[in-house]
C-alpha cells in the first residue's frame, strides 16, 4: 500500500510542524492517528519522567 507508507511519511516529517491542519489537508485518518500517538507517547514519556524524579 504505497498510499499509507506515503502517509506515514508525510505524518512524520509535516505534522510535526502542523498536525491539525495538515490531518484536514490530507484528509488522513491513518495521520490523524500517528500524530495523536506521537504525542500521547511524548506526553507519557515526560509525564513519567517527572514522577519518577
Amino acid at each position: 500500500m504505497p498510499r499509507r507508507i506515503l502517509c506515514r511519511m508525510l505524518c512524520r516529517i509535516l505534522c510535526r510542524m502542523l498536525c491539525r491542519i495538515l490531518c484536514r489537508m490530507l484528509c488522513c485518518m491513518l495521520c490523524c492517528m500517528l500524530c495523536r500517538d506521537d504525542l500521547a507517547v511524548r506526553a507519557e514519556r515526560t509525564v513519567g519522567a517527572v514522577h519518577r524524579t
